[in-house]
C-alpha cells in the first residue's frame, strides 16, 4: 500500500499487514477500549437533541441550529502516518473528522473560540527551519545546552476536563452573555465526547484525552500547553 509520511512530504510504500499491525499496536495501548457495537447512531441522536436544545442560544450567534447537523454522519476513521524518521517506523495516529456527527459543530466552535480567545503562538514553531531561524541569534553560556523532548501519544495524554476548564475561564472574561457561554461550553463538551473511531472495521473508544490531530484538538492542546508550561 502507499501512504503519506508523517514528515518530509514524501510517499511511503509498505506492506498493508505491517501498516495494520502498527495501528493496532497503537490502539492496544492503555487508554483505548474495543467496542462491541458502532456508537455512531446513538451518539448522533444525542448530538441532534443537544443542538436542538441550544437552538435559541445559537440564534444569538446568527446561526441556525440545522446548519450544525450532518444529515448522514459517519463514524470517525483512524489512520496512521508512518514516522520514517524514527526507529522501527511507528505511526502517527490521525482521526478523520470529516462528515462525523460533530464535524460541523467543531468547525463552528473553532471559529467562535478564535474570535473570543487569543490562542498563544509565541512558543510554537512550524518546523525545524523555523526553529533554526528563531535560535540563530541566541548565544548560550558554556554550561548551557539545548535539548528537545518527544511526547509519546501527545493528544491522548491531554486531559479533556482541563481543556474545558481552560476555555471556560477564558470565556468568562469576555462580553458573551450567560446563555452564549453555556451554549459554547455545552457544545465543546459534546465535541470532546465524540471519543470513538473505527479502524479496520473495528470500533474503539478513547478513555480520556483529545482525539489525535482533530481540528479542535490542535488549538486546545496548544493553549493548554502554553498556559501550563510557559507562564
Amino acid at each position: 500500500m502507499c501512504t503519506k509520511a508523517d514528515k518530509g512530504n514524501c510517499l511511503v510504500i509498505l506492506n498493508k499487514c505491517d501498516y495494520i499491525t502498527k495501528v493496532l499496536d497503537f490502539i492496544s495501548e492503555p487508554g483505548f477500549s474495543i467496542l462491541k457495537h458502532n456508537p455512531t447512531t446513538n451518539f448522533t441522536r444525542t448530538v441532534r437533541n443537544m443542538v436542538y436544545n441550544q437552538r435559541h442560544n445559537l440564534s444569538t450567534f446568527n446561526i441556525n441550529y440545522k446548519a450544525l447537523l450532518n444529515m448522514n454522519p459517519v463514524c470517525p476513521l483512524l489512520y496512521g502516518l508512518p514516522k520514517i524518521h524514527k526507529p522501527d517506523i511507528p505511526i502517527r495516529p490521525v482521526v478523520c473528522f470529516t462528515d462525523t456527527p460533530v464535524s460541523k459543530i467543531t468547525a463552528w466552535l473553532n471559529s467562535i473560540l478564535k474570535q473570543h480567545i487569543t490562542f498563544a503562538r509565541n512558543f510554537s514553531i512550524k518546523n525545524s527551519l523555523n526553529l533554526t531561524s528563531k535560535i540563530s541569534s541566541i548565544t548560550l553560556p558554556p554550561s548551557f545546552s539545548i535539548v528537545s523532548f518527544d511526547v509519546k501519544n501527545l493528544f491522548p495524554s491531554i486531559p479533556s476536563n482541563e481543556c474545558i476548564q481552560l476555555v471556560s475561564e477564558h470565556l468568562s472574561s469576555t462580553h458573551l452573555s450567560d446563555d452564549q457561554y453555556t451554549c459554547i461550553i455545552t457544545l465543546l463538551k459534546l465535541c470532546i465526547h465524540q471519543n470513538f473511531f473505527k479502524f479496520n472495521n473495528q470500533c474503539c473508544t478513547q478513555i480520556d484525552g483529545l482525539q489525535p490531530f482533530t481540528p479542535l484538538g490542535r488549538n486546545l492542546h496548544e493553549q493548554l500547553r502554553v498556559e501550563t508550561y510557559c507562564h
